[in-house]
């Protein structure tokens, strides 16, 4: 999502899933492929782009999830950002 030299859009509150090229393995169950959001989390078997900053864990987040940044970020179009 986005890009090191121009984001193509604006983009917020979004998600898109990546398939590894290897196993991942949050809990008991492995997944080859995960789900990034444009709010930095990562999760395992869904995505959510629905985003509030409340206490975790929340009912509307993926049980399998990683949180690198817990906030609500943008990505602008024409600017060097993203989640990569």
């Amino acid at each position: 999502m986005g890009s090191p030299t121009s984001a193509p859009q604006f983009i917020d509150d979004t998600f898109t899933s990546i398939d590894l090229p290897f196993p991942m393995q949050m809990g008991s169950n492995p997944s080859t492929r995960i789900f990034v959001t444009s709010n930095a989390v990562l999760s395992l078997f869904s995505g959510s782009s629905i985003f509030s900053n409340t206490p975790l864990p929340a009912p509307y987040m993926p049980a399998s999830s990683a949180f690198g940044f817990w906030d609500d970020t943008v990505i602008s179009q024409g600017r060097p950002q993203g989640v990569f």
